[in-house]
């Protein structure tokens, strides 16, 4: 056996003592751990009780399914500018609870129990790391950059959409292209398709 596996092991031996010694801590002592990192928070961004018009429902006869949204104010969002970005690129693709009780035209709402929505990400790199985090969990130093991530659910538009059609209208969205062209923020971005 390599001497090199041998290191590798000590190492991987100090690394799983601590993990061990991290899973015998409460939730308060690991909350406590994660508010002492001297590294930037995990996103948020804000939502709301809305509707979503799923992809091959019909105009005629519109369905919507109740399910958590990007509220339209972001302004307490980790990032207001990403978020509130997403929201008007997600225009007309999500209904607040407002606007749905304010439609005219009959519609359905859909009771499918854990639907699976198209869902939009975007990870924008705001600062690169210059120094080292410590690890909560097994204590290791690593490069920790401070990412901004937002990711939101959404449907076709109330006068029909393909899923095609949507990514690409959303991508072009008018404060969201220049985020995801920008040369000093690096972005990156994924579509997953709608299931059933």
């Amino acid at each position: 056996m390599p001497y090199r596996n041998i290191a590798k092991g000590l190492n991987l031996a100090a690394d799983h003592a601590n993990y061990l010694a991290w899973l015998e801590q409460d939730t308060a002592q690991r909350q406590a751990a994660y508010a002492a990192l001297n590294s930037p928070k995990r996103s948020t961004s804000i939502r709301e009780m809305g509707y979503i018009m799923p992809f091959g429902a019909s105009t005629a006869s519109p369905v919507y399914i109740p399910h958590k949204i990007m509220s339209a104010d972001q302004s307490k969002a980790s990032n207001s500018s990403l978020a509130s970005a997403v929201v008007g690129a997600l225009s007309n693709r999500i209904t607040t609870a407002a606007a749905f009780h304010a439609l005219t035209t009959p519609v359905n709402i859909g009771t499918v129990k854990k639907f699976q929505f198209a869902r939009f990400q975007v990870r924008q790199v705001v600062t690169v790391a210059t120094g080292l985090s410590a690890s909560r969990i097994t204590k290791r130093l690593y490069k920790r950059n401070h990412i901004n991530s937002v990711t939101a659910s959404f449907g076709q538009r109330p006068t029909g959409e393909t899923y095609g059609a949507a990514t690409a209208l959303i991508l072009i969205g008018t404060l969201l292209l220049p985020i995801l062209e920008s040369t000093t923020e690096r972005c990156t971005y994924s579509f997953t398709p709608q299931g059933d």
